[in-house]
């Protein structure tokens, strides 16, 4: 056994001629050596995550074409810091090729990015079996479904391109409830994912919705339990999903039609979110805020629930209430309880990171794609 996998080794005349690993993609035919009239490339010899992160944007917003033309499309807005500083250099990276255009697509609010290559339109065709034309039946390459961390890293990349995160009205709370979404002409690819990330924990509806006259399949991620374990085993590499996200962190909510450009602006703290969203609607979820504070505390080093109370000027009841619901989505765990009935809390890693979680995007939005804020 070797850290990548199974060795599998093949024999002729009791003599070993190769030896490959489980994860590597299959043995390279010849248009893929060296020596051929071809605009050259790099072949990668391995499934990673780097090639796992461009299949699933293949998957979600790429096509093939029958001039050795492959294509990349998104928003010329809200995709656009994602596809130009992340996308194009993955490609570069992964494929070795600067021979990639991109333009914008009048009247359409498009972005796409092309890049012609027969070697690289053979290799996705021949070897990792992604059809050209029409991708009504697409699916994820097998390749990608066997290894947890790869796996996460393509479902990533899908919902960075087709997928969504909203947050939609719940209880007259406004804007407050996380739906994460993925929708796909491909109803295998539907049900691949379905199953996907069934084994990663994910809670989903039984039944796979449709829309367009069933033409168009939907997979949804309903829910607080649902989006804190996206965020802590999955995430969002896309601004305009990240964006959404560090709303929600600061002011539980996220105001519905919203463009990349007005959420920075409320994260930067040039707009009010009161310009833009009804004041009637802005109903404080009084428990999340409190979850809010309570982290903070623990995170201070204050654990015993009669100081938190104190420290907050909260009802001890309404302080249990919340570490309750706060050990159930894992953010504490109780160390200790004493005969009399005292218990202490602490916060765990998955709590810290949901405090830093706001930090974190908005570092990531301002290094790595030159957003101001």
């Amino acid at each position: 056994m070797s850290a990548g996998g199974i060795n599998i080794s093949c024999k002729v005349n009791g003599e070993a001629i190769e030896e490959r690993n489980a994860n590597d993609l299959p043995i390279l035919r010849e248009e893929f050596k060296e020596g051929q009239n071809y605009n050259r490339i790099k072949v990668p010899h391995k499934v990673t995550e780097d090639l796992a992160e461009n299949v699933g944007m293949h998957i979600s917003d790429g096509s093939m074409h029958g001039t050795y033309e492959i294509t990349y499309s998104g928003h010329a807005i809200d995709d656009f810091p994602y596809l130009l500083f992340r996308f194009i250099p993955l490609i570069r990276k992964l494929w070795g090729t600067s021979r990639i255009g991109y333009k914008f697509v009048s009247g359409q609010q498009t972005l796409k990015i092309r890049i012609n290559s027969k070697q690289l339109f053979l290799f996705k065709h021949n070897i990792l079996g992604l059809p050209y034309g029409k991708k009504e039946t697409i699916t994820i390459p097998k390749y990608f479904v066997n290894n947890k961390q790869i796996t996460r890293t393509l479902i990533r990349s899908l919902f960075d391109g087709d997928g969504s995160i909203c947050f939609k009205s719940k209880s007259g709370l406004g804007h407050t409830y996380p739906v994460i979404s993925y929708s796909s002409l491909s109803k295998p690819l539907i049900e691949q994912l379905q199953k996907l990330l069934g084994r990663l924990s994910f809670t989903l509806p039984e039944k796979i919705q449709t829309k367009n006259a069933g033409t168009t399949f939907i997979l949804f991620l309903n829910g607080d339990k649902n989006y804190e374990l996206w965020m802590n085993t999955i995430g969002f590499n896309n601004p305009k999903h990240l964006t959404k996200v560090a709303l929600y962190e600061i002011f539980g909510m996220v105001p519905p039609n919203t463009g990349l450009v007005e959420r920075v602006k409320l994260i930067r703290g040039d707009l009010k979110l009161s310009a833009i969203y009804p004041v009637k609607n802005m109903r404080v979820n009084i428990y999340r805020v409190l979850e809010k504070r309570v982290l903070s505390e623990l995170n201070n080093q204050t654990c015993y629930i009669n100081e938190l109370g104190n420290k907050i000027q909260v009802d001890r009841q309404r302080i249990r209430y919340t570490l309750r619901r706060l050990s159930k989505m894992r953010f504490v765990e109780c160390v200790k309880a004493t005969i009399g009935g005292r218990k202490y809390y602490q916060i765990t890693q998955r709590g810290l990171n949901k405090l830093k979680r706001v930090n974190s995007i908005v570092k990531r939005l301002r290094d790595e794609f030159n957003l101001a804020v």
